[in-house]
């Protein structure tokens, strides 16, 4: 059972139940698979630009990787399955609940409590 308080998100990915989660580990993975771009640089063009199915891909792969304690490569053939729309409600969802630290779709001021980027919401 995922524990959104700690940033889990569950989603079923053909038929199991699986755990998605933003650590630091997987922020690291994230960030130097995207050539040194923070998490919150990403956000921000996800919100602004839409999703690329690289950035999901990497994105969900590095959180299924840390919440389900699965090998990146079996992480990456998970998410291969997702539908682009399923894929970017997901990351959506665990952006907010990772960031905003909610998931009722309201983005307000990052944990540090200081204005920051505003996490990408879900597809346009």
């Amino acid at each position: 059972m995922a524990n959104e308080k700690r940033g889990e998100v569950e989603a079923e990915i053909a038929g199991a139940s699986l755990t998605f989660c933003l650590t630091l580990g997987a922020l690291g993975e994230l960030e130097a698979a995207l050539g040194g771009e923070d998490i919150f640089a990403l956000a921000q063009r996800l919100a602004e630009e839409g999703p690329k199915a690289r950035e999901l891909t990497l994105l969900l792969s590095a959180a299924l990787a840390a919440g389900s304690g699965m090998e990146m490569e079996a992480a990456r053939g998970a998410v291969a399955r997702l539908e682009m729309r399923e894929a970017a409600q997901l990351a959506a969802k665990l952006l907010r609940v990772t960031f905003a630290g909610q998931e009722d779709g309201e983005a307000g001021e990052t944990r540090e409590g200081r204005e920051g980027a505003r996490p990408f919401l879900g597809p346009r």
